[in-house]
């Protein structure tokens, strides 16, 4: 029965059912889909790429080596899908150009308009701003920034060394503060 079943190397090392990787992971895998892609996506976008994440976690599990956690594979994998799905598709182009439209994906229900208004615009500058970030960049500083992770489990997801995973955040994290700073000067 495939993918359901424990998946091991000639090592030894397992990783669960994918049934059980699905459950432990999803609400994460979901969250981190939702944040690579940006504001721009639709929830189906979120939903389709979410998918395309556990059918290669269920095809990649078989060659795990046991090197780093169950964690760090699931969301290497996950990163890995997400930025070769965008890389040059109009999938991706659609999504920036809802972006840049300011598309109702972008907005929650809030009681006050012109809090709205006024977060809606912040979303607008930083995501701005974090799409001028090289993805190479970009991406250590949003698992670290907006999941959490630290370099460690940062390195283990995207097969990189530590220090080159902290070079990445502190490159990434000075670009989106000069490109805020960008913003903020009249031209």
């Amino acid at each position: 029965m495939g993918g359901w079943t424990e998946a091991a190397d000639e090592g030894g090392a397992a990783l669960p059912a994918l049934e059980v990787l699905y459950q432990r992971h999803a609400p994460a895998v979901l969250r981190l889909v939702s944040r690579l892609l940006g504001p721009g996506a639709t929830e189906a976008d979120v939903d389709d790429m979410t998918q395309e994440v556990f059918i290669t976690v269920d095809r990649a599990r078989r060659g795990f080596r046991g090197e780093g956690t169950e964690f760090a594979f699931v969301y290497g994998v996950t990163t890995r899908v997400v930025m070769r799905q965008l890389r040059g598709r109009r999938r991706y182009r659609d999504m920036i150009a809802r972006f840049e439209a300011g598309s109702e994906a972008t907005t929650a229900l809030r009681p006050n308009p012109e809090e709205t208004a006024a977060q809606r615009e912040q979303v607008r500058r930083v995501w701005g701003a974090l799409l001028r970030i090289p993805s190479s960049r970009r991406v250590p500083l949003l698992l670290y920034r907006l999941e959490g992770l630290t370099a460690p489990e940062i390195a283990a997801a995207l097969d990189l060394g530590e220090e080159a995973v902290r070079s990445r955040i502190r490159r990434g994290q000075s670009e989106l503060e000069r490109y805020l700073g960008d913003k903020e000067r009249p031209s």
